[in-house]
């Protein structure tokens, strides 16, 4: 039993329990700078611990932001790096929604992500907090998670670059008629 605030987080077998105490551990980050507090939380679609991030999966992942000063139409950005540090891409909230106009000194962003065959072990996340009509950060929490991705299950696949794709091969061979 992993009881969280008093309420039953996990309960099941001790593997289950240990592993949903393993993930909640690692990924529930707090982090504050300059007046802004973020809290971010990476897991599955379903709200369920993530343990690896499989090809194919949807996670979903949760920036709670309180700041001091109010933020006029909030945005949160998030840009995802392979371990050697290369961005493999970003996302800019007020690109896919629009916020209000008016400030806000608390608010909640959920992203819901796609894997589509990154061939890394793991991703890090950068979290940058803006104003939706500034491109400047009010805060940058960089290295923020680092989510363990599961190997993609594509028969035959090379892992040496950043996504694998699937393929499927046909092969024949013709006969020279002369």
């Amino acid at each position: 039993l992993y009881l969280v605030n008093g309420e039953r987080a996990a309960f099941g077998t001790s593997a289950d329990v240990i592993a949903r105490y393993t993930r909640d551990a690692v990924s529930r980050g707090s982090f504050d700078r300059g007046g802004v507090r973020l809290e971010l939380r990476v897991m599955r679609q379903d709200g369920e611990p993530l343990l690896a991030w499989e090809s194919g999966q949807t996670i979903r992942i949760v920036a709670r932001v309180t700041t001091v000063v109010p933020v006029l139409s909030p945005a949160v950005d998030l840009a995802f790096y392979s371990p050697a540090g290369v961005k493999i891409c970003g996302i800019e909230s007020n690109r896919l929604f629009a916020t209000a106009g008016t400030p806000v000194a608390s608010f909640q962003f959920q992203f819901f992500v796609l894997n589509p065959g990154l061939a890394l072990v793991e991703t890090t996340l950068d979290v940058g907090i803006r104003s939706n009509e500034n491109p400047n950060y009010i805060a940058l929490f960089q290295n923020a998670e680092a989510i363990p991705i599961a190997p993609p299950q594509v028969p035959h696949a090379r892992s040496d670059g950043v996504i694998t794709l699937p393929v499927t091969v046909k092969y024949g061979e013709e006969s020279a008629s002369g």
